[in-house]
């Protein structure tokens, strides 16, 4: 009979200590162009392609949003955040202290996050990363579908239909018209 070995998830400051060594240690250099670098809750390197120019036309389009609406600082693109599923990232956030944002991993997560939904992310897959965000000290993660036509609300005490920040206009991307 063979027996399972069960390996315990590595301790907050453990996973946010081998960050920092792996972010200064230059052996992410390489792989920082053109992909998107996580860690899971046990210290292994997640490597994904970065998001497409759709996924962070949307991601941006969030943002603005959230700038206009609530003042503050909002921002599509990278930050390493610290959550019980691993350092991970969002791929958009709105927060009234940009000076929080600065850390690295940050150890608290802003107060709204935003997940854009990519292809082949799974209902369940974005409801467990929407709760590790919320885990971090997120107040909501708005997780806005693939096509843009949708977002779900997600914060402590479940999921929601609206935001309790903002209401967001979300024009369907194919609507838009190319530049020629």
């Amino acid at each position: 009979m063979s027996a399972v070995l069960h390996i315990a998830p590595m301790q907050p400051d453990v996973l946010a200590a081998r960050w920092r060594q792996l972010l200064h240690s230059g052996d992410l250099d390489e792989l920082s162009e053109g992909y998107r670098l996580e860690l899971d809750q046990f210290g292994e390197l997640i490597v994904s392609p970065q998001p497409t120019n759709r996924h962070q036309v949307l991601a941006g389009l969030v943002c603005d949003q959230l700038r206009d609406a609530l003042n503050g600082f909002a921002l599509a693109g990278e930050l390493r955040i610290l959550t019980p599923i691993g350092v991970r990232t969002p791929d958009g956030f709105w927060t009234t202290e940009p000076s929080r944002v600065l850390e690295e991993p940050i150890l608290r997560a802003p107060e709204i996050c935003i997940e854009i939904a990519s292809p082949g992310d799974s209902a369940e897959w974005l409801a467990r990363k929407a709760a590790a965000f919320l885990d971090a000290g997120s107040q909501e993660v708005i997780v806005v579908s693939v096509d843009g036509t949708s977002a779900r609300y997600f914060r402590v005490d479940g999921q929601h239909d609206r935001s309790a920040f903002v209401n967001l206009r979300l024009p369907p991307l194919s609507s838009w018209t190319p530049a020629r």
